[in-house]
């Protein structure tokens, strides 16, 4: 799953660490979401969203995903 995650943590000068204790996720957690690594849990994601302060849909429905969604929706 593509994101914004890193990104925004990073603009925010966050590290890792402070990010998964905010979120109440473990690092290993976070980094696997940040690289978009697996499928992160609805719950993740509010929690990592809240963490930075952030709208999930500006985090995870990046500018790929919209225009994939467009797409769909006109085939």
């Amino acid at each position: 799953m593509n994101n914004k995650v890193k990104e925004v943590r990073l603009s925010l000068g966050m590290s890792l660490t402070e990010l998964a204790r905010r979120a109440n996720l473990s690092r290993v957690a976070v980094t696997n979401i940040e690289n978009g690594n697996g499928n992160p849990t609805v719950k993740s994601i509010i929690l990592i969203c809240k963490a930075l302060k952030q709208n999930p849909a500006e985090i995870f429905f990046t500018d790929f995903v919209i225009r994939e969604l467009h797409k769909e929706r006109s085939e």
